[in-house]
């Protein structure tokens, strides 16, 4: 079937056209006609098989038809690229395609000029909370990974929102997008939508496992690779010496470091003059400026056309390893499994080197069947490779066989629910009050039939669960009855705050507990005491910690006893000593040999930690208001890193902490010295420079001439700057 077959709307046929689509994959010939046609549909497909097609002609369609739609991806990195994608097929349809990706309590976007938003499933459960006016004109709502209702942190937000929109908007088209697996007949049921299933890909995966010397496909053929003593470095020598790309997934960050280090000078010896240059350059953009010894690693190993990939990265670092891999330079990343969660990174052979995982609770587990097909579905280049290859690796020939049945074999888990954790309830029965959507506690119960946490269960379970959640958001001042359930001010507020009602609670014990003037170690603890901080985990190797935690036993607004282990308690001091040394201007030297923190772990959890001090600032209105100001100082000195001194150089745009340090040095300590101060003083600070200086000159209302040059080259550096310049 071609693009002209399809009942879309002939502009968009030409838009689809003009970009290089014209037939149609088997894997959409099914599932376009009923998008084209408004029908809602849950297309269970591989990776990589045109699932994005179906859903961008759904949103497109009724754009064109006047009606809204909303694109919902799990990642913040997945919103950029749709929202970049979408965009370039809307613009000659004269569609607009807004991204929302801001902080959760911040403001609604008015979306009354734009046809397709893009955003998280955080944001958009946060724009439904506030009955945003144009939900009433949506027409089509898109679930990306929808599969991922299986996951115990993104699927409930998941799971309640797509039960609100077809509560709300009953006549909205629905488009879930799904990797394939065993129930997505029972997500469609429970969508209402029509099922399309397809295990067609355009390239062709082959799954097999490596031992001794050979890989045994599920196909019954095998292939040879060169005799190495490892057994990785011969899937890397057999895939580089075919001009092939390899990604290998390990199950720690550690693990993925030392492996990408380890094959670095087996990938070098097949660069050429122009992988050569790209990876040098790219090398040196990710020293500049930069104290991190992860970050230091990385550059050298990016210099050799290997590379890793996990979460202790900060976005641009994962951007620049992510962009030189598709463009080809970049020949090997070994990654944990992140990498797999819906970027559009695919490689000639993958490699599964890890099918177990250690979790704090159980020890080494192994991995879901789900989560093996993820990772092997990166493999195979539709532009580049007439097939991919997804490898693991085996000992004996004993494990061989098992890995076989176990993993390549099998059929994906079937999806599970998993709306009946406790946060989750606290945090969506909450919001179903507060945001009007029940009064009542039967409109609670109602409002939970709906979802598919509900057809999964037995209703006595449901209702016992309701009934628990309900009595906590009683006892804790949430929620009062009168005639009906209503939420009280502390719930409104916690909900429009978008923070789990139990770390409300241990937010208003603190605020309540504050003192006049506290120490930051006492509001920062406060904050790594909630269930909504991703607290350090405690090593082996920290030292001074523990006897931190018991110095400190005495002085924290949240005691720890009734709540928290010794060891939990622990990690929340531990990540509470990682943010205090990051407002006393530490280095990322310092913070990673301190805490095993890399610049990505700091940065996410400076982010949240803004997030709860915003948070803990707007309860302290309501429960202790002498708090509310050595709060909103503290958010100020996490958001810049920065020491009290530094805040009123840091209200210029443009400065950040290292440059506002530099100028604290040479005298200029607030805006009045700013103004008093001559540009040619200004731009011999290092740092500064002619278009810095003149970008401070403009906030401070001066008339601004030609600006000199410095006395010396000045390195022109955008953003704020790491503190390892501070020592120099």
């Amino acid at each position: 079937m071609r693009i002209a077959d399809l009942p879309l709307d002939p502009e968009i046929q030409d838009v689809f056209q003009t970009a290089g689509f014209d037939e149609l994959y088997p894997s959409q010939v099914e599932a376009a006609p009923l998008a084209c046609e408004g029908n809602s549909v849950v297309c269970a497909v591989p990776t990589a098989s045109g699932k994005t097609l179906v859903a961008q002609m759904a949103l497109l369609q009724q754009a064109m038809q006047g009606r809204k739609g909303i694109y919902i991806v799990p990642l913040r990195a997945l919103a950029s690229e749709k929202h970049r994608e979408l965009e370039e097929l809307a613009e000659p349809l004269g569609l607009n395609v807004r991204l929302a990706m801001g902080d959760l309590d911040g403001p609604t976007p008015d979306l009354g000029d734009f046809d397709v938003l893009v955003c998280t499933s955080e944001k958009a459960d946060s724009l439904l909370r506030s009955r945003s006016h144009w939900l009433d004109k949506l027409g089509c709502v898109v679930a990306d990974e929808v599969h991922l209702l299986h996951d115990p942190s993104r699927g409930p937000t998941l799971e309640v929102l797509l039960t609100r929109f077809r509560h709300l908007m009953p006549d909205a088209q629905i488009v879930a997008l799904s990797a394939t697996v065993e129930n997505s007949v029972e997500i469609a049921e429970w969508l209402d939508a029509e099922h399309v299933k397809s295990d067609w890909r355009p390239v062709d995966l082959k799954e097999g496992v490596l031992h001794d010397g050979e890989i045994w496909f599920t196909d019954d053929s095998t292939r040879e690779v060169p005799a190495k003593t490892d057994q990785l470095d011969a899937l890397v020598q057999d895939t580089l010496d075919e001009g092939g790309q390899i990604i290998t997934f390990v199950n720690s960050r550690k693990r993925a470091e030392s492996v990408a280090e380890r094959i670095g000078p087996l990938v070098q010896e097949h660069l050429d003059a122009d992988n050569v240059q790209e990876l040098t350059d790219a090398a040196g953009r990710l020293r500049a400026g930069r104290t991190d010894p992860g970050q230091e690693r990385l550059a050298e190993m990016i210099g050799q056309g290997s590379a890793f990939h996990h979460a202790g990265l900060d976005n641009d670092d994962r951007t620049l390893v992510e962009d030189r891999f598709l463009d080809q330079h970049l020949r090997f990343v070994a990654a944990t499994p992140t990498l797999a969660a819906g970027l559009n990174m695919p490689a000639r052979r993958v490699v599964i080197l890890d099918l177990d995982r250690y979790e704090s609770n159980r020890g080494r587990v192994p991995i879901p069947v789900l989560e093996y097909k993820q990772m092997a579905g990166r493999a195979g280049r539709p532009q580049y490779d007439p097939y991919g290859e997804a490898v693991t690796v085996a000992d004996t020939m004993d494990r061989r066989e098992e890995i076989q049945f176990r993993y390549l074999l099998a059929d994906p888990e079937a999806i599970e629910s998993k709306l009946a954790q406790d946060w989750a309830l606290r945090v969506h029965i909450l919001a179903t009050i507060a945001s009007g959507y029940a009064s009542t506690e039967q409109g609670v119960h109602e409002f939970v039939k709906r979802t598919f946490y509900a057809q999964q269960s037995e209703s006595w379970t449901i209702e016992h669960r309701v009934e628990k959640t309900l009595d906590f958001l009683r006892e804790e001042s949430f929620v009062e009855e009168d005639d009906g359930l209503e939420a009280t001010r502390f719930g409104s507020l916690t909900s429009e705050l978008y923070i789990d009602p139990a770390s409300a609670v241990i937010l208003r014990q603190g605020v309540e507990a504050a003192p006049v003037d506290p120490h930051p170690m006492q509001l920062l603890h406060t904050v790594c005491a909630t269930p909504d901080m991703n607290n350090l985990y405690m090593r082996r190797s920290d030292v001074g910690i523990e006897e931190r935690a018991v110095e400190l036993e005495d002085k924290v607004l949240v005691p720890y006893h009734e709540r928290a282990s010794f060891e939990e308690y622990c990690s929340e001091v531990k990540t509470a000593m990682l943010l205090h040394d990051w407002i006393e201007e530490k280095t990322n030297e310092q913070l990673y040999e301190r805490y095993g923190a890399y610049s990505g772990d700091v940065n996410y959890r400076v982010q949240d930690t803004r997030w709860l001090l915003q948070a803990a600032q707007d309860l302290a209105r309501l429960f202790n208001d002498d708090a509310e100001r050595p709060i909103h100082k503290l958010s100020l000195r996490v958001r810049h890193g920065a020491k009290q001194q530094l805040l009123p150089l840091l209200e210029l745009e443009g400065l950040g902490r290292y440059r506002a340090r530099q100028l604290y040095k040479h005298g200029v300590k607030d805006k009045a010295d700013l103004t008093e101060a001559e540009a040619q003083q200004l731009v011999n600070i290092r740092g500064l420079g002619p278009k810095i200086v003149e970008r401070i000159k403009r906030q401070l209302g001066e008339d601004v001439g030609e600006m000199p040059e410095p006395d010396r080259e000045q390195p022109e550096m955008e953003g704020q700057m790491h503190l390892g310049h501070y020592d120099e």
